[in-house]
């Protein structure tokens, strides 16, 4: 289903929280711990959509390298 379907059938506004890094204190990690090991990040995500139940998962989001390749 396209993301727009989706988020008109919801019947409401949808929710997507950005909660990778605030998902690392509930889990105990480090971010270069999830961004070097996929199985870690995984399990961020995982228990960000079980305690939170956002509508949309997103990863960690890491901006800084988003900046730097706009300014390399």
């Amino acid at each position: 289903m396209p993301i727009f379907d989706y988020f008109k059938s919801l019947g409401r506004r949808g929710a997507v929280p950005i909660l990778g890094y605030p998902g690392l204190v509930t889990e105990n990690l480090t971010a270069e711990q999830c961004l070097r090991n996929p199985k870690l990040h995984a399990q961020v995500v995982r228990s960000n959509l079980e305690r939170y139940q956002p509508d949309v998962a997103l990863p960690l989001l890491d901006l800084t390298v988003e900046a730097d390749h706009h300014f390399a």
